[in-house]
This record gives C-alpha cells, sequence and structure tokens, in this order.
C-alpha cells in the first residue's frame, strides 16, 4: 500500500469518526418524545427512512459508476449535513420525518459507495482489517460522546443536536481532502449493459441474496432495540436517566470490538465466523423475551450489538467478492436494496408489537431473528459450494 493510500484510509476513518458524533444518541427516543413524537410515529418514521432509501439505493448506484466515488461522497455528505441541520430544528412528527427521508437520501448513497471506495485504496490482503477499522470509527465517535454525556445533558437537547451538527460539518469539509480513485472498466459500459450484468449477477448468486437479507433482519432488529427501545426499557427498568451515557458508552464500545474481532473470527473462517454472530444474537433476543430487567437489559443487549457488529464487516467482504462483471457500485447497491426492504417490512412490524407493552417488540424482534438464523443456516452450504465451483 503506497503513502497515499495509506493517508485517504486514515482520513476516511477520521471522517467516519467525525460524522458519528451524535451527542444525543443515549437519548435519540426521548429527544423525538420530548419533541412531539411518539414510539409508534418513531417506527413510521423508519419505515419512511427505509422507502426512501430503497428508491434511491440503484440510482445512486449508477450516479457513482457514471460520476465516480468522490463525487458520490461529497453529495452524501452535503445531505448529512443537511440532515443534522433539520434534526437541530425539528420540532414535531412532520420535520422528524424530512429530517430522516434527507438522510436516507444520504445513506443510501454512501452505502456501497463507502466499501467500494475502501477497496479501491486498500490492498487486497489488507481490505478486511481496513474494512474492520473503518466499521469500528463509528463506535469508537458514539462511545466518546458517551463517556462524556453527563458532562453535556445539562446543555439541553438542543445544544446535544447543534454539536453533531458542527461535527457532522467539519466531517464534510475533511470529504473534499479525499484522493479520487480510477474507475473501474465496468463503470464505463452503458446503462443496459449494466443493468444485464447486474441481473446476471444476482441471477447467479440467489443463495447469497438470501443471505444478505437474513443479516440485515439481525441489522434492523439489532438496531430497533439497541437504539430506539433501549432508553424506554431502561426507563421502564427503573434506572436513572444520568446512566444512559455510560450505557450508550458500553453499547458502542462493544459494538467497536465486534467490527475488530470481525477479523479474527474470519481468519478461522467464515462460517465460524457467521455461526458465532448467528448464536450470540439468538442468545441476546431470547433472554430479552424472557426478562427486560436492569441487569438484563445491561448485559444482553451489548451482547447483540457484539453480534452484528461483529457479522457487519464479514458479510461486507463477501459481497464485494461477488461483483462479477458488473459495477461495484452497481451490485452494492443492490444488495443495499435488499436491506431498505428487509427495513421497509419490519419496522412496521417491531413497532406493532409494542402497541400493548414494550416487551412484545422484544417478543417480536426475537422471532425475526430465529426465522433469519433458520434461512441463513439452510443457504450457507450453498453459498459455499458455489463460491468453491
Amino acid at each position: 500500500m503506497n503513502r497515499s493510500s495509506k493517508r485517504a484510509i486514515w482520513l476516511f476513518y477520521a471522517i467516519a469518526f467525525l460524522e458519528a458524533l451524535y451527542f444525543y444518541a443515549p437519548v435519540a427516543s426521548l429527544y423525538r418524545m420530548e419533541f412531539g413524537v411518539t414510539l409508534f410515529q418513531i417506527t413510521l418514521i423508519e419505515s419512511a427512512f427505509f422507502a426512501v432509501a430503497l428508491l434511491l439505493e440503484m440510482p445512486w448506484g449508477f450516479f457513482t459508476a457514471r460520476f465516480g466515488y468522490k463525487n458520490t461522497l461529497l453529495a452524501t455528505g452535503a445531505l448529512n449535513v443537511l440532515a443534522a441541520t433539520l434534526f437541530w430544528r425539528a420540532n414535531g412528527f412532520g420535520m422528524f420525518l424530512a429530517q430522516r427521508c434527507v438522510l436516507a437520501a444520504a445513506v443510501s448513497g454512501f452505502s456501497g459507495c463507502d466499501a467500494a471506495y475502501l477497496s479501491r485504496l486498500a490492498e487486497p490482503g489488507e481490505y478486511h482489517k481496513a474494512l474492520g477499522r473503518y466499521n469500528a470509527a463509528p463506535f469508537m465517535a458514539v462511545a466518546a460522546t458517551g463517556a462524556g454525556f453527563s458532562l453535556i445533558l445539562p446543555l439541553g437537547y438542543r445544544m446535544l443536536a447543534l454539536l453533531t451538527l458542527l461535527c457532522v460539518s467539519v466531517g464534510f469539509i475533511l470529504r473534499l481532502w479525499l484522493p479520487q480513485v480510477e474507475a473501474e472498466p465496468q463503470d464505463m459500459l452503458p446503462l443496459r449493459q449494466q443493468l444485464r450484468a447486474l441481473g446476471q449477477v444476482l441471477g447467479q448468486n440467489r443463495p447469497f441474496l438470501l443471505f444478505v437479507i437474513c443479516g440485515a433482519v439481525l441489522y434492523e432488529v439489532e438496531n430497533t432495540l439497541t437504539v430506539f427501545f433501549s432508553s424506554p426499557a431502561y426507563q421502564g427498568a427503573g434506572i436513572a436517566q444520568s446512566w444512559y451515557g455510560v450505557l450508550n458508552l458500553s453499547l458502542n464500545l462493544v459494538g467497536m470490538a465486534g467490527s475488530l474481532l470481525s477479523v479474527r473470527l474470519a481468519e478461522k473462517g467464515a462460517g465460524r465466523a457467521v455461526a458465532a454472530c448467528w448464536l450470540m444474537a439468538l442468545v441476546s433476543g431470547a433472554m430479552l423475551c424472557f426478562t427486560q430487567s436492569a441487569l438484563a437489559l445491561i448485559v444482553l443487549l451489548p451482547l447483540l450489538r457484539l453480534a452484528a457488529q461483529g457479522y457487519r464487516p464479514c458479510e461486507l467482504v463477501l459481497k464485494n467478492q461477488r461483483t462479477g462483471g458488473a459495477s461495484r457500485a452497481v451490485v452494492l447497491s443492490a444488495y443495499s436494496m435488499a436491506g431498505s426492504i428487509v427495513g421497509i417490512t419490519l419496522w412496521p412490524l417491531l413497532g406493532a408489537g409494542t402497541g400493548a407493552a414494550l416487551r412484545y417488540g422484544f417478543y417480536t424482534g426475537f422471532s425475526l431473528l430465529l426465522l433469519a438464523a433458520l434461512i441463513t443456516l439452510t443457504v450457507w452450504r450453498r453459498i459455499v459450494l458455489s463460491r468453491s465451483m
């Protein structure tokens, strides 16, 4: 790896760190509820988030193939700043909905593009390690905000959102210094040929597409339980709000550890890594069905975070290995679109489960995890066989 590429990779880590400094993260749901949004409305907003992301995934993929990775990173960075601005000023369901829709536009352009850009900077043997560090950077950021949360909470919710906006803006400025990378030959193909190549790749990798969908179930259930259900659950368990920052810190330290641990697990074989992560997720989800006591929440939510974040880099590496003769950006966008479809489907289910009581949301989450784990077990052998052919 040359010096310029190494510098660019570390700059990419720094951007990921800055843009994940969500100072309001420990009270993300309470922040919205403070300004007139119910927990069920939060899940509806998340469904809208995934709907917008679904609509824009493929257009962003073609945009990236046509205009390059850096221009896509700059465009999505600008949208990220706009979303942070809207969140700072949001007051009521409508503005929070608009904020998540803008953020969805940013995320749908960024997802896949970031991993593909990193793959162009890193040497093949170093890609998984670089990806693990990159995924760990946001957790380091949120852990840092969690560590000082009790000190900044007295500033008020609005100030927490403003501090987040400032950090996201600095991250966008740093994106201007990212280098351009050479386009791949597949990116130069006409749109019709790119669509044909994409269809061939997806057709040849149908078991892997199911694997991607199951991974999306794991991520969305984990995100829902650890981010949106955690604060109300802590409140119901009698945990003082002053402790939320410490709990969020532990969640994100575990998430960071999961991303770094993924590299070690992958060295023992992708199959073992996948099995270990699903086992942790199922144990956590099952036990949360039986109890949402303070001790259970403190132990089991981080275990679920460890499973999801250990799984993610493994899956991203496998995705990058299955782009075939199509544009990498377009194929990765297609995989992300599958994840968005999962999100649209799951959020109403998880939100509806909380209608009677929060614990029913945990029941729904575990049921989804169990189904996804069984499907993953079914298709994994076919994935391994297709890879060896």
